[in-house]
């Protein structure tokens, strides 16, 4: 973030550099979109949103300098996790192999399906600083330019973290899986409109793909524990498994984020 405002310090003498704040939706796209849960690449990512402030230092060429500092949150669809572990089959007493974002890939092939389940809200949460090229194209009119950009950079990201249960009259099961954060490459292209309102003012808005390296997340430890015929001991029966594992997830997403923009 220092490196970020001294850059704004640096070159805000020049009074058509530009500094823009801006908001939208973000769709999520490809394996980040996939709602399989059974798919170790799926992340089961849903609609959410993106903000980014950026700055744009002109130059003496036809490729100007953009910085941004951008956020990004999708929430996962706990309406498809929850359809889809109704479907799982549990058998109590097997020890069952978990890893990534949705249940075990390894399902006992003679089990019982649990109905009911709930579980919390969660989300993909990520921060970028990027850096590259901007550009800008004249239209028949003083007040509305076409702009292009593609940048790059360090990308932070946050897995969600999942805690469910299915509970009825005679059985209470609960799955959790820890969160996890990890570092990698995003990339940006955008194209957008650029519609001048004032002297020094204008109103922006832009279509952007963003998409990031396989990034790692290590360590995710999820748990599966399960009671059942509890209110006979006799008949009561018992299971908890664990497992420890790293998982890897490609963010990809189609995002509009519209705003204002401020000539410096």
């Amino acid at each position: 973030m220092a490196s970020f405002l001294f850059l704004i310090d640096s070159y805000s003498q020049a009074r058509d550099n530009q500094l823009s704040v801006s908001i939208g939706p973000s769709f999520p796209a490809g394996s980040y979109a996939d709602k399989n849960i059974y798919d170790e690449k799926a992340g089961i990512a849903t609609t959410g949103g993106s903000f980014y402030l950026s700055y744009v230092r002109k130059t003496q060429k036809k490729i100007n300098i953009v910085a941004s500092l951008r956020g990004q949150i999708n929430p996962l669809d706990r309406s498809s996790i929850e359809r889809s572990f109704s479907e799982f089959k549990i058998s109590f007493g097997s020890f069952i192999a978990w890893s990534g974002s949705g249940p075990p890939p390894v399902v006992p092939q003679n089990g019982t399906s649990y109905s009911n389940w709930k579980f919390e809200e969660s989300s993909w949460d990520l921060a970028a600083l990027l850096a590259g090229g901007y550009k800008e194209f004249n239209t028949g009119s003083s007040r509305i330019i076409i702009t292009s950009k593609l940048e790059a950079g360090p990308v932070y990201v946050t897995s969600p973290k999942l805690s469910g249960s299915s509970i009825t009259d005679t059985t209470i099961i609960q799955v959790s899986q820890t969160s996890a954060s990890s570092f990698g490459i995003g990339y940006l292209a955008s194209a957008g409109i650029k519609i001048k309102t004032a002297e020094n003012v204008c109103v922006l808005a832009n279509l952007e793909y963003f998409g990031t390296n396989n990034i790692t997340f290590k360590n995710i430890v999820a748990k599966m524990i399960g009671v059942k015929n509890m209110s006979n001991p006799a008949t009561m029966v018992t299971f908890q498994n664990t497992a420890t594992s790293n998982s890897k997830q490609t963010i990809s997403s189609i995002n509009f984020c519209a705003g204002i923009g401020v000539r410096l």
